[in-house]
């Protein structure tokens, strides 16, 4: 008899840098970096759940489907931002970068103005290991680490102009999911009038699919299990509302290659729509203007392991 996967205690360590890592972080910068042209205009970016800001990997863990299919430097996508960001202290240290350290690192390399996270997390370790994270990337002058509930935070939030909502969907000791939660989250991220974006696992498409239809948004999903048994981890998905999801349809070549990399397949899914692959996106999807170049963004270039 299978194991309800869903409900094992969550290890962050363990799954960190994973094939659903990559596809998370990948979207996330190519969001960032469709609205870094406005960096001379304040901009708050919002996450509900920290995290250690870094993960040290062990030898057996999940990132070797994920980060570590592009350490030779030989995948398709090398050269996107992401790589850049998340593959030197992969290389240099076995650590792998979370959601707000990636996203902060991003806007200060590219020079923005005015640019704060405010990140909250409220196990007691876990505060500890971020602000170390902090100190370490020398972000204390942009992050804000809250000791709070993220979702207790957006009710009280006035403004923000990018959400992420990322819980693990399930407690530390297994015994609570985030599904509730995190439509109620949506819910008011809507109201504050900005851009979000929620990752979710797939076990089942009950809950992604209830999640789809409420928000109004749109989904990019990540399937590399589609006919596993139970509950067995199927995919993940990047929902995001409607003017984010713009930004990001117009890239169906890389996604379709960034899932393939990944060793799955990609569709986009909405409330109204049956999931659609690349290639029922339009062609007249082109990338939008304001694109900066990899030059500009290269503080430092990559060096890749021979």
């Amino acid at each position: 008899m299978q194991q309800n996967v869903s409900k094992r205690p969550y290890n962050h360590c363990r799954y960190a840098g994973n094939n659903g890592d990559v596809w998370k972080h990948v979207l996330l910068i190519e969001v960032l970096r469709h609205l870094a042209p406005l960096r001379h205009k304040a901009f708050h970016y919002v996450e509900t759940h920290a995290g250690p800001g870094y993960s040290r990997l062990g030898e057996n863990g999940d990132w070797k489907r994920g980060i570590g299919r592009f350490m030779n430097g030989t995948a398709k996508l090398i050269d996107h931002p992401y790589f850049a960001l998340a593959l030197p202290a992969m290389i240099e240290n076995f650590l792998y970068k979370g959601s707000w350290v990636l996203a902060a690192e991003f806007l200060r390399n590219i020079g923005h103005m005015n640019f704060n996270l405010s990140v909250h997390e409220i196990n007691a370790d876990t505060l500890k290991m971020a602000g170390s994270a902090i100190r370490k990337g020398q972000l204390s002058t942009w992050v804000r680490l809250e000791p709070k509930s993220g979702y207790d935070a957006l009710h009280r939030m006035e403004q923000a102009d990018f959400v992420l909502i990322d819980p693990p969907y399930r407690s530390s000791d297994g015994s609570a999911d985030d599904w509730d939660k995190v439509m109620n989250a949506v819910t008011k991220a809507k109201t504050l009038g900005g851009r979000w974006m929620v990752w979710y696992p797939i076990f089942r498409r009950e809950e992604p699919d209830t999640l789809i239809n409420m928000s109004g948004g749109t989904s990019f999903e990540l399937t590399w299990a589609q006919d596993a048994p139970g509950w067995v981890m199927k995919g993940c998905g990047m929902l995001a509302d409607g003017e984010t999801a713009e930004l990001l349809k117009y890239q169906p070549g890389m996604l379709k290659n960034l899932a393939e990399a990944l060793g799955g397949e990609m569709a986009i899914r909405s409330a109204t729509t049956e999931a659609k692959s690349p290639e029922h996106v339009s062609a007249a999807h082109h990338r939008a203007g304001g694109n900066l170049g990899d030059a500009e963004f290269l503080s430092k270039p990559v060096h890749l392991p021979q």
